[in-house]
């Protein structure tokens, strides 16, 4: 992923796509219980996140063995967010294990959306992303993302649904599997979905769309070679304390020192390279780890 933005952004809120890698052989959500509690969950997720690192969902979109967001708010915090919603599924899946128990290594991958252009890009990315599948669904009429929240009548879903309000606190723990408490005025509609439109800001995905009639042209192009191509090797499979633990180590094996910052530009080159050779990880990250350029440390592993 390149970047072109200023020295210390990472520190500040931007447009983020977040995705995770399809899982080979298993699924995240093989039923359509599954489905409802990944949806509530990231519910869950959105007001868990809200009390420290508020971080803003855009749009999303879950398929059996993977899933997409588009999310606002500093990189450190969106990658929090989906490292939240994989414990929390893991969580899910391990007291329901008739719906399978997928391995911990999930790869998760995070790219930045430098502007307008790619914002659109990326949010139709991933509304088409059962279209791109196979599946018999407009991305407008798929269950299971945001994308039947833009520019849609939703009189029928709010007429249809009750308020959190109305149900007691054991009732919402059963039904969402947490103990956050659900706003009052969030709307439960009837199959037990959280309506996604509490807590995703489909407003900001609209604007960013001139009308409803440049957001029904935008689905219908086809973007995922271009943005796969992007994507394909920029996952994260583990969290960074445990790729810096290992770098550290690999420092004091290869250079006696058990600070990065104090190895020269040459040695946290050999450290990138060799970290890169012993982990299975995206090279923006361990970019990140031992403080080098990702796109030097790129052309290095080349």
């Amino acid at each position: 992923m390149k970047n072109n933005i200023e020295p210390n952004a990472n520190q500040k809120p931007h447009y983020f796509h977040c995705a995770t890698k399809g899982l080979p052989n298993d699924l995240l959500f093989g039923s359509e219980k599954a489905f409802i509690a990944g949806m509530n969950r990231i519910a869950v997720c959105y007001l868990k996140m809200q009390r420290k690192s508020p971080v803003l969902i855009i749009a999303f979109c879950l398929m059996d063995n993977h899933l997409h967001f588009i999310l606002h708010g500093t990189e450190e915090d969106c990658m929090s967010f989906m490292q939240l919603y994989k414990k929390l599924t893991e969580m899910w899946l391990a007291k329901h294990p008739e719906e399978g128990l997928p391995g911990k290594n999930w790869e998760i991958g995070i790219w930045l959306i430098p502007d307008q252009e790619h914002l659109i890009e990326k949010i139709v990315y991933v509304l088409r992303n059962p279209m791109a599948a196979g599946q018999p669904f407009t991305p407008i009429t798929y269950r299971w993302s945001s994308g039947g929240l833009l520019f849609s009548d939703k009189s029928f879903v709010l007429n249809a649904s009750h308020f959190a309000k109305e149900m007691t606190g054991n009732q919402q723990r059963l039904a969402f599997f947490t103990r956050e408490q659900i706003p009052d005025n969030w709307l439960v509609m009837p199959d037990g979905i959280i309506w996604p439109g509490n807590y995703t800001q489909y407003q900001r995905a609209e604007r960013a769309f001139r009308n409803v009639w440049q957001f029904m042209f935008e689905l219908s192009q086809k973007v995922e070679e271009k943005v796969n191509l992007e994507i394909e090797e920029d996952y994260i499979s583990l969290p960074d304390n445990e790729i810096r633990e290992k770098a550290v180590a690999l420092s004091m094996q290869m250079f006696n020192r058990d600070r990065i910052s104090d190895l020269s530009v040459l040695q946290r080159q050999r450290l990138g390279k060799e970290l890169k050779r012993q982990v299975r990880t995206s090279t923006k990250q361990i970019a990140r780890i031992v403080h080098i350029r990702y796109e030097i440390l790129k052309e290095l592993l080349r």
